[in-house]
């Protein structure tokens, strides 16, 4: 099941970039660069035009180790990868929910 799960994430992801990106839109941030990323990234690079992606990680050498695995199946398209970027931070955070006792 991960492999449709990965598929579907990163259709889900192009659609959404479809409808709700703004037109001209042509940088994509992603947070974090797991599994998800690549077919978030790959998807959605089928369907936009995009210049370039924002791409940070916590682990050391993750973000480096994705430019270098899917800039040949994307283009040559810029990927930013400093941590301390405006992608570098939160775009949301989880927080656990209020007591209720």
């Amino acid at each position: 099941g991960g492999q449709i799960t990965n598929l579907r994430t990163g259709a889900v992801v192009a659609v959404c970039v479809k409808y709700y990106a703004g037109p001209g839109s042509h940088v994509m941030a992603i947070v974090g660069a797991g599994v998800q990323a690549r077919f978030a990234l790959a998807a959605t690079a089928q369907i936009a035009d995009l210049t370039e992606v924002r791409v940070p990680d916590l682990r050391p050498g993750a973000a480096e180790d994705f430019a270098s695995e899917m800039t040949p199946s994307v283009g040559t398209m810029g990927l930013a990868l400093d941590p301390g970027g405006p992608a570098g931070r939160p775009a949301c955070r989880a927080t656990p929910p209020a007591s209720s006792g």
